[in-house]
């Protein structure tokens, strides 16, 4: 998407840390917007597949400690869905 900018008249409204990285390798500029916008928040969703068994538990905890250590909140990880008791 930011390579899109560099030929056209647009403007992109993204996460702070994605603008900053695209503009640190490309001429972009990044701006203070005008109106205050909400934090984002990013969620970790996975479906259980029973013709697939895999454990992905692993991936899961990694970009939760990612994210921890970027943000210095500690992420929440719901239970998964097989661990989760329905009536």
């Amino acid at each position: 998407m930011p390579q899109v900018l560099l030929q056209s008249d647009l403007i992109l409204t993204a996460p702070r840390r994605f603008a900053q990285h695209y503009a640190a390798m490309l001429p972009l500029a990044v701006l203070e917007s005008p109106v205050p916008f909400p934090r984002i928040k990013c969620y970790q969703l996975s479906l259980p597949q029973p013709e697939q068994p895999t454990d992905i538990a692993w991936l899961r905890e990694l970009m939760s400690s990612v994210s921890d250590s970027l943000t210095g909140k500690k992420a929440v990880v719901p239970m998964r869905a097989e661990n989760t008791v329905t009536e």
